[in-house]
């Protein structure tokens, strides 16, 4: 998404140069011979101010695409985090699985450090999600609070399970905390190309 964002404050900047020349030309309208056709001045003025309301929606949409572009990438990240901690449970199954294993104590051990990285991650990336992003429309609010209610209580059911050494709840859990991740993600990716991306083609056209 970097490149695309980084394209959005482009057409900014090109929009931004076309405002400073238009009122260029209409200075030079007003001190020249044209300076009694009012309606030519008017008409540009006009154009001019399409051009600033464009700037503005760019400049808008550009927001929202770098802040659902920002979580979207925390969202990857605790989701790399969940996929470590059921690889290392499904590397491990039988030492996790038998108490009696000789490698039980590490196995668990390796298990509840990587789990921690999740449960630390999850707290601010779902509050940021929950509270604080800009949205778009309340169609995706109300979409990811739901996500996020299941994916919260997955990471407790996960948490718990860890805690109890019970892998095949661990495991249910974490792929659940996973499905929901993976629910978000798609979410944000939707609103970016066509709601965010879409809006702007339509304004360039």
């Amino acid at each position: 998404m970097a490149v695309e964002i980084a394209a959005l404050f482009g057409a900014a900047k090109v929009a931004a140069g076309l405002v400073k020349d238009a009122r260029e030309i209409a200075e030079r309208i007003s001190t020249s011979r044209f300076a009694n056709n009012g309606d030519v001045k008017r008409e540009l003025e006009e154009k001019i101010a399409e051009i600033q309301a464009s700037l503005r929606n760019v400049g808008g949409l550009a927001n929202f695409g770098a802040e659902y572009a920002y979580r979207q990438k925390e969202v990857a990240a605790l989701l790399w985090e969940t996929e470590r901690v059921r690889g290392s449970l499904r590397e491990n199954r039988e030492a996790v699985s038998d108490s009696g294993h000789p490698r039980y104590a590490d196995a668990w051990e390796t298990a509840e450090q990587l789990f921690e990285s999740v449960r630390q991650g999850q707290g601010p990336l779902f509050s940021a999600l929950d509270d604080r992003i800009q949205w778009l429309d309340a169609k995706d609010k109300a979409q990811i609070q739901q996500r996020l209610q299941d994916a919260a209580l997955a990471v407790e059911g996960a948490a718990q399970a860890v805690r109890l050494k019970a892998s095949s709840d661990a495991d249910m859990h974490l792929r659940r905390i996973v499905d929901e991740l993976r629910h978000v993600q798609n979410t944000l990716n939707d609103t970016l190309r066509t709601g965010i991306f879409g809006r702007l083609a339509e304004i360039s056209q």
